[in-house]
């Protein structure tokens, strides 16, 4: 059975590759800078991106026209303006980023895609040239991975 390799590889060089390693890098770094440590509270209130975003914007409505009915003196809590201002700014970030989070699960299906292409190009390569080795009597000590368990 010959194979045909499509040679992506050549289209993959290893440049390229250590551009997108910086990038997921930074990316790696910034979101950890972000996240919240364990044992803290944060994270425990249930996130819902279709959902979260409305809730958040008709409290923040709700809060610009009620808020100075419901503030009190309590320093630990946030005022009404504070946290009006808050579920403004942040509620369009969150949204930002869910969709960020889903671009990354396209971009990792496709990646995922593109390695099983790319090793299915090598693999042929390989495949192909230990076919000739073995016609030439030179394969002997080639190992097939999907061999490895026959003695």
């Amino acid at each position: 059975m010959e194979l045909e390799p499509t040679f992506a590889t050549s289209v993959l060089p290893l440049k390229r590759l250590e551009t997108l390693d910086a990038l997921l890098a930074s990316m790696e770094v910034t979101l950890s800078l972000l996240r919240y440590a364990p044992g803290d509270k944060r994270g425990v209130m249930p996130w819902s991106p279709e959902l979260s975003p409305a809730y958040c914007r008709q409290v923040a409505a709700a809060l610009d026209l009620y808020g100075s009915e419901i503030d009190d003196d309590d320093s630990d809590k946030l005022d009404s303006g504070e946290a009006y201002e808050i579920l403004l700014g942040e509620t369009p970030l969150l949204e930002k980023m869910h969709a960020q989070c889903e671009r990354l699960r396209r971009v990792l299906a496709l990646s995922e895609e593109v390695l099983e292409a790319v090793g299915s190009d090598v693999m042929a390569v390989a495949f192909d040239k230990h076919i000739e080795l073995e016609r030439a009597g030179r394969a002997h000590r080639i190992k097939a991975w999907w061999n490895a368990g026959e003695a």
